[in-house]
């Protein structure tokens, strides 16, 4: 039986839906400002049948391949078919967005870890695999980034933000 059949809360990309949501729509989450802020919306399609959305990740190539997880190709286009892409850590990171000067390179750098920290704890994984993740990506030991990261006060933020 497949996870249609037994209805789409058993998907596993289901919470992924509902933070895509939530951060183009909901002006109390916390992403909001890099999302619905500026004008990031989710193609009427899914709003209205989330299982569409659930079906066409579900097609891409890569889907819940380990150390991957869901990006919008085009950081500034909106979610939406051909828009999506299973992609690494490190694809994701060189698709962000440029920073404004002003922001130093420490606090870029803490911003940066915190922001794939609760992206990859969102979409499900563990922390001790988004560690080990991060700690090749950033080039840093698992106990440097532990160190660095105040993972409870993290996963406090991602309460409220979800």
């Amino acid at each position: 039986m497949d996870n249609f059949s037994r209805g789409i809360s058993n998907h596993p990309s289901y919470s992924r839906y509902h933070g895509m949501v939530a951060r183009c729509y909901n002006d109390g989450n916390i992403s909001y400002k890099n999302y619905g802020g500026r004008g990031i919306i989710v193609c009427n399609e899914w709003l209205e049948k989330p299982r569409l959305y659930l079906q066409y990740i579900d097609s891409l190539e890569n889907a819940y391949v380990d150390g991957y997880s869901v990006d919008r190709i085009d950081n500034n286009g909106n979610y939406e078919p051909d828009n999506l892409r299973w992609a690494t850590i490190k694809q994701q990171q060189n698709n962000r967005r440029v920073y404004k000067t002003g922001i130093d390179s420490k606090n870029k750098f803490q911003d940066d870890m915190e922001h794939v920290f609760m992206r990859l704890y969102i979409e499900g994984f563990r922390t001790g695999y988004i560690l080990e993740a991060m700690s090749k990506q950033f080039e840093r030991s698992v106990d440097t980034l532990y160190r660095r990261l105040n993972i409870a006060e993290l996963k406090e933020r991602m309460k409220t933000e979800y």
